[in-house]
C-alpha cells in the first residue's frame, strides 16, 4: 500500500480523510486539498485538475508536493467569488498566471521560508461557479490547494466638517473612490 492516500481516493472517500472535498464547489464551503500527503498523477480529479506539458510533472513528487514545471497547469474549481491559496514549498516557487484570478498585492513567487509556511493567494471575483488556470513559468512545488469565500472589502465613508461645509469622500474597492463635495447655507443642503 502507498504512504499517503491517492487523490481520488480523498476525493471519492472523503468523510475518511482531514481533506474534505467533493465534486463541486459550494458557495459556502471551503475546501483544502493537501498535496503533499496525497498521491495522484496529471489528471483531472472533479474540483481539481493538472496537465503536464512536459511529460513527468504535474503530479505528486514527494512531501513537498505536487510539482509543477513550465508550462504545466493547475485547474481548480469555485463556486463564485473565492480566494485560491497554492501552498508554497521552500525548495521551489514559481509564481504562475491565473487565467481569470488576480494574484494579491503580497503574493510572491519566493519560495517559503519552510515547507508548507506560505501561500500564493489569488482572487476570482466572478459570481459564478468558474474553473480557475493557473499557468506555471518554472518550477513550483505545491503543499497544497485550498479554496474559501471571497469577501470585497468594504466601502469606506469619511466625512469632515469645516465651518459651514461638509465634504464626503466615498472610497470603494473598485473606482478608488470619488468625492462628493457638499455644503450647508442658511439650513439648506446644497450637493
Amino acid at each position: 500500500t502507498a504512504k499517503h492516500p491517492s487523490l481520488e481516493s480523498v476525493v471519492e472517500q472523503s468523510t475518511n480523510y482531514t481533506v474534505h472535498v467533493s465534486n463541486s464547489a459550494s458557495p459556502a464551503e471551503n475546501y483544502t486539498i493537501d498535496l503533499a500527503n496525497t498521491t495522484g498523477s496529471a489528471g483531472d480529479y472533479g474540483i481539481f485538475a493538472t496537465v503536464s506539458k512536459s511529460g513527468g510533472s504535474a503530479g505528486y513528487h514527494n512531501e513537498h508536493g505536487w510539482r509543477m514545471v513550465g508550462g504545466d497547469t493547475m485547474s481548480v474549481k469555485v463556486a463564485g467569488a473565492s480566494v485560491i491559496k497554492l501552498g508554497k514549498c521552500q525548495y521551489g516557487c514559481s509564481l504562475p498566471v491565473a487565467d481569470n484570478a488576480t494574484a494579491t498585492a503580497t503574493t510572491t513567487g519566493d519560495n517559503a521560508s519552510s515547507c508548507g509556511s506560505e501561500t500564493m493567494d489569488f482572487v476570482y471575483k466572478g459570481t459564478d461557479a468558474a474553473t480557475v488556470t493557473f499557468t506555471f513559468s518554472g518550477q513550483a512545488y505545491i503543499h497544497s490547494v485550498s479554496v474559501e469565500p471571497y469577501v470585497a472589502p468594504a466601502n469606506t465613508i469619511t466625512a469632515s466638517f469645516d465651518k459651514d461645509e461638509v465634504i464626503i469622500d466615498l472610497k470603494d474597492s473598485t473606482s478608488g473612490g470619488q468625492t462628493v463635495n457638499m455644503s450647508a447655507t442658511g439650513g439648506v443642503l446644497q450637493v
